[in-house]
């Protein structure tokens, strides 16, 4: 919005913003990042009036800061920055002034994970509120002051649900919504999935039996219901068999309002696509599916609408715009048709790597720290620029925020301004 002089200008602007905010009050404000993927967890920017194409050597480097191991998503809000990283033997939640990079505080979460494919956390934390809400890769979950960094509550998931911690560490992105904080929790006794009360730590409710996995639950609004909806895993029929996968759905109050066997092994989140359809995709050669919400009277049912190898997701998500699903099939960045899983265009190059939308381009990070704009667009691969942006190992998705770009290693983080 641009800058209106005058008295009454300045009346009609925050008339119009109160408008807005009224009318959509689970929506946050445009220039912020709250969560693990964006606004709506789906890799969404609201960022616009972006640069068409970058100089060779990339858009103007802000600031670049040292950083901790870990693959934390970046979340930013109200002119903060918020993500984790480990240090020593801890997992500490940080956070840093979006102007220049500068640490503000830290707060120590949960003790370091170590991994033979990298050490230090995976969770992205959420900021709701003047509250971080930060979980740690061996189940400690903690409520942040945002500004001051003190805890205002803890839980730990082995204490309260029995929880052991998954091969490759608690990964799954706290979900905020209205006074619910849903987490997966991997507890036995129907505690796979926990909502907690996002003031207290509360448990307010429990569901679901299962082993832990690594994605994150989206919340939806479908046929007039509020959906939580998220990857759910349970045991094989023997030791050595792997966990079946399951596409569950739960009601605010925690009832199961429906459950889908799924394809292979899911790391990435389910992907909604609009106005009653989710995709999943699993990191194997069991790919893909689209799944149709159906309303009945007795609850919602899903209908499989087509099953194909078009994409592999591995440990990013795919994103969803016009029609077109675009991801990577396993190391091939890919464009896939909606509506009949078709493959559209295939372009290797980046390793695993992850990408976010932003002002109708895609931004795509590599496994090993190339960044590049491509059109996001199912008629052909057009890379319209590319750099080198980081060293080393990239797992964590692009934030795009502000006109800004966010992106971090194993040792730092950088930001980029995208704006014209």
């Amino acid at each position: 919005m641009s800058l209106v002089k005058g008295g009454a200008g300045l009346i009609v602007c925050w008339a119009i913003l109160w408008t807005v905010g009224a009318a959509s009050a689970r929506e946050p404000e445009p220039d912020t990042w709250p969560q693990f993927r964006g606004p709506n967890r789906d890799g969404v920017s609201r960022s616009t009036g972006l640069l068409a194409a970058w100089p060779e050597d990339g858009p103007r480097e802000l600031w670049r800061v040292p950083l901790g191991e870990g693959f934390s998503g970046i979340v930013v809000d109200a002119g903060r920055v918020y993500t984790m990283f480990a240090e020593g033997d801890r997992e500490l939640l940080g956070c840093f002034d979006l102007k220049n990079g500068r640490e503000i505080w830290r707060r120590d979460i949960d003790k370091k994970f170590v991994d033979e494919f990298g050490d230090g956390p995976r969770s992205a934390p959420t900021v709701d509120g003047d509250v971080v809400y930060a979980l740690g890769s061996n189940g400690e979950l903690a409520a942040v002051d945002k500004r001051s960094g003190e805890a205002r509550w803890r839980v730990s998931f082995a204490k309260r649900f029995d929880a052991a911690v998954q091969r490759w560490g608690y990964s799954g992105a706290p979900l905020v919504d209205g006074e619910r904080l849903l987490v997966e929790t991997g507890g036995g006794d129907r505690q796979a999935f926990a909502a907690f009360n996002k003031k207290t730590g509360e448990t307010l409710w429990t569901a679901y039996d299962g082993v832990p996995g690594y994605s994150s639950p989206i919340a939806v609004d479908f046929a007039g219901k509020r959906l939580y909806i998220a990857l759910a895993s349970q045991m094989g029929e023997s030791r050595n068999a792997p966990p079946k996968q399951q596409l569950v759905a739960f009601s605010p109050d925690g009832k199961l309002v429906f459950k889908q066997p799924a394809p292979g092994f899911l790391v990435a989140m389910p992907v909604f696509v609009p106005p009653d359809k989710v995709f999943v995709s699993a990191s194997n050669d069991d790919g893909c599916r689209l799944y149709r919400l159906k309303s009945r009277d007795d609850g919602v049912v899903l209908e499989e609408l087509w099953a194909n190898r078009s994409m592999r997701n591995h440990f990013n998500s795919s994103v969803y715009r016009d029609g077109y699903l675009y991801g990577f099939n396993n190391a091939t960045l890919q464009c896939v048709d909606a509506a009949s899983g078709q493959r559209q265009w295939g372009k290797r190059g980046f390793g695993k790597g992850s990408l976010t939308l932003a002002d109708g381009k895609l931004l795509v990070v590599s496994d090993r720290g190339k960044l590049a704009l491509i059109d996001a667009a199912p008629a052909a691969y057009r890379e319209i620029s590319s750099f080198q942006a980081l060293q080393g190992k990239c797992w964590t998705s692009p934030t795009v925020v502000g006109g800004k770009a966010l992106l971090r290693n194993q040792k730092e983080m950088v930001c980029f301004d995208l704006r014209k």
